[in-house]
């Protein structure tokens, strides 16, 4: 397992599939799980987005994120941009 150095972050753009209002782009620490990019995303509308599934790039099954303690910095993505 590779770690990442501390205070490495990630630009993360959040599109919504059906409701183009609901895109966003947040910077995070590259530790942050995916279940926190998804109470971020639950937070950030209100309480209301509650049931959605995330995906990395592109909508497809292959890309759906199942692990919900997984760091998104070691997630594999084609198109990534890491701050230092």
């Amino acid at each position: 397992m590779v770690r990442l150095p501390v205070g490495v972050f990630l630009t993360v753009q959040v599109r919504g599939v059906v409701w183009r209002v609901m895109d966003f782009t947040e910077r995070v620490p590259a530790a942050t799980k995916v279940f926190e990019l998804a109470s971020l995303i639950a937070a950030r509308h209100g309480g209301g987005a509650v049931d959605f599934t995330l995906y990395k790039e592109e909508k497809n099954e292959r890309n759906r994120l199942r692990d919900p303690g997984a760091a998104l910095g070691d997630l594999e993505f084609s198109s990534c941009t890491a701050d230092a």
